[in-house]
């Protein structure tokens, strides 16, 4: 919740930066690579660490 304004805010910025490329073509970028492996492990991680006892 704390950080939720300020992620809001450099996502529009991204997005206005990058307003002509598609997203493949920022996957295509290895640090966009790196980036959706993390979100992707937090993800997995959050969901399965939930599951546990």
């Amino acid at each position: 919740m704390i950080l939720g304004p300020l992620a809001d805010e450099n996502l529009r910025r991204a997005l206005i930066v990058f307003e002509d490329w598609s997203i493949w073509q920022v996957l295509a970028q290895p640090v966009g690579t790196v980036l959706l492996l993390v979100v992707l492990f937090t993800f997995y991680d959050g969901i399965f660490r939930r599951a546990r006892p």
